[in-house]
C-alpha cells in the first residue's frame, strides 16, 4: 500500500493530474489517499481555471487583433469612400458642364451654367471667365460670378496675360504671398487661385479664373480636373462663335451688311406686335436708288455692288437706335421707325434723301467726275383699319411709287397718319425704275 502511494505522487510527477487513489478502510492508508485526492481534486480545479484563463486571454487578444484589422479596413473603406465620392462628385460636375455646352450655342447661356456647377462643386468665391480681345490687346471680361470684384479686362502685362500667353495653368497657393495676383481683385484678396487657359483650336480663346476661400485649396487632382473643364469652355467658345457666325450669315445681308429681308420681317413683326399693345406710333420708309438699272448698265455691277454698300451705310447712319433697317430686295431698302409717327418718319426719310445727295462715290477708271446719286423715299404709318405688318409695307411701297412717278428725289408719305402737310412735289421724268 506504500507503494501504491509512491506511483500515485510518481503519476502526478509526470503529469497525470487525473489519477486518483483507492480510499477504502480506516487506517491511515486510507487518510493519506482521501487526502491525495482532494489535493488533486483542488489541483485540477486550478489547472482548469488557469487554463480557462489562458483560454479567454487569447480570446481576447485574437478578438482585439480583430477589432484592429476591422477598424483599418473601415478606416480604408472610409477613404475609399471619400475618393469614390469625390470621383462621383468630379464626375457629375464634368457631365453638367458637358450638358450645359452641348445643350446651349450662345456662350452667355452657357457660362453661367458652367460657373453655377463649378461654385457648388468646388466652394468658390470668385469664377470668371476672360475671353481674348479681339483686336489682340489682352483679355476682357466675359462672365463672372461670386462674392469678389475681380478683373474686368487685363492688358497684355501682368500674371493673367502671361498665363494666355503660355498656355501653361497659373496656380497660386496663397494669394497673400503674391502681391501681382492679389492686386487683380479690389481690395486685394485671400485664399488660393487657379487660372485655367482653354482653346478650341489652335491658340488660345480665354481663361478660367477660379478662387477659393482657403490657401493651399486646389491640389493636383482640382487643377487636373479644371483643365479638362477649359476643354470643354474652349469647345463653347469655338460652338459660340460659330452659332454667332452663322447667325450673321443667316441673318445679314451679305454684300451691304444690313438685316436680309427674312430677317427685318421678324424683327419688324415684333415692332408690329410691340406697338399693338403698347398703343404707340409704327411707320414705316421705302428707299429706293433712282435710275439704278441705268447706273449698273453703264458702270457695271462691281462698280453697283460699292454704291449699294455706300447708300446703305448712309441709310443706316441716319437710323435712331430703336430703328430696324434692312435691304429688302435689289436696290430697294426698308426702315422700321417704332414710336414715331409720319411726320417725323417724313424727317428721317428727308435726312436720309439728303444724305444720299450729298455723297460722292467714286467713279470708275476712265471717269473724270464722281458719281452722284439719289434716292426716293415713300412713308406709311400704321392705321386702325390695317390688317397686318404687310398692309403697312404695300402702303410704304405705293407712296416710294409715287415718289418715283413724280419726278424721284423725294419724300413721299402717305396720306393717312400725319398732319395732312406734304412736301411740294419735285418735277422729273416717270419711269419704270
Amino acid at each position: 500500500r506504500l507503494d501504491a502511494v509512491i506511483r500515485a505522487f510518481r503519476n502526478v510527477e509526470a503529469g497525470d493530474l487525473l489519477r486518483r487513489m483507492e480510499a477504502s478502510g480506516n487506517d491511515e492508508f486510507t487518510d493519506v489517499a482521501r487526502a491525495f485526492n482532494g489535493l488533486m481534486d483542488r489541483v485540477a480545479d486550478l489547472t482548469a481555471s488557469a487554463l480557462r484563463s489562458d483560454l479567454m486571454v487569447t480570446w481576447a487578444q485574437r478578438e482585439l487583433r480583430l477589432k484592429e484589422e476591422v477598424l483599418a479596413k473601415s478606416r480604408q473603406l472610409a477613404d475609399l469612400n471619400d475618393q469614390l465620392v469625390q470621383r462621383v462628385r468630379v464626375a457629375s460636375t464634368l457631365l453638367e458642364v458637358a450638358d450645359a455646352v452641348s445643350a446651349g450655342l450662345d456662350l452667355d447661356e452657357t457660362l453661367p451654367v458652367v460657373g453655377a456647377s463649378l461654385t457648388r462643386a468646388m466652394g468658390l468665391v470668385d469664377f470668371r471667365v476672360l475671353l481674348a480681345a479681339g483686336d489682340g490687346g489682352g483679355l476682357v471680361l466675359r462672365h463672372a460670378q461670386g462674392l469678389l470684384s475681380g478683373p474686368s479686362a487685363v492688358g497684355v502685362d501682368g500674371p493673367l496675360a502671361a498665363c494666355a500667353a503660355s498656355g501653361e495653368t497659373l496656380s497660386v497657393p496663397d494669394l497673400k504671398a503674391d502681391a501681382a495676383v492679389a492686386a487683380l481683385y479690389a481690395g486685394g484678396a485671400s485664399g488660393a487661385l487657379v487660372a485655367v487657359p482653354f482653346a478650341a483650336h489652335a491658340g488660345v480663346d480665354g481663361v478660367l479664373v477660379l478662387v477659393r476661400p482657403t490657401a493651399t485649396a486646389f491640389g493636383d487632382a482640382d487643377i487636373d480636373f479644371l483643365k479638362l473643364v477649359g476643354r470643354y469652355v474652349g469647345l463653347a467658345s469655338a460652338n459660340g462663335r460659330l452659332y454667332q457666325e452663322t447667325l450673321t450669315l443667316a441673318n445679314q445681308d451679305q454684300l451691304t451688311g444690313l438685316f436680309n429681308r427674312r430677317r427685318f420681317m421678324a424683327l419688324y413683326q415684333q415692332a408690329w406686335d410691340r406697338a399693338s399693345r403698347e398703343r404707340e406710333d409704327l411707320s414705316v420708309l421705302m428707299v429706293d436708288i433712282d435710275w439704278f438699272k441705268k447706273f449698273n448698265d453703264v458702270y457695271g455691277h462691281l462698280v453697283g455692288d460699292d454704291v449699294l454698300r455706300r447708300i446703305a451705310g448712309a441709310i443706316a447712319g441716319q437710323a435712331r437706335p430703336r430703328d430696324v433697317v434692312g435691304r429688302f430686295g435689289g436696290e430697294e431698302f426698308i426702315l422700321v421707325a417704332p414710336g414715331t409717327p409720319r411726320d417725323l418718319a417724313c424727317l428721317l426719310g428727308e435726312r436720309i434723301r439728303t444724305a444720299v445727295e450729298e455723297a460722292r462715290f467714286a467713279a470708275p477708271d476712265g471717269a473724270n467726275l464722281p458719281i452722284r446719286l439719289t434716292v426716293s423715299v415713300g412713308v406709311a404709318s400704321r392705321q386702325p383699319g390695317m390688317a397686318g405688318p404687310d398692309d403697312l409695307v404695300r402702303e410704304a411701297d405705293r407712296c416710294l411709287y409715287l415718289a418715283k412717278s413724280r419726278g424721284r428725289n423725294q419724300v413721299h408719305p402717305s396720306v393717312r397718319g400725319g398732319t395732312g402737310a406734304t412736301p411740294p412735289w419735285s418735277g422729273g421724268e416717270a419711269g419704270d425704275d
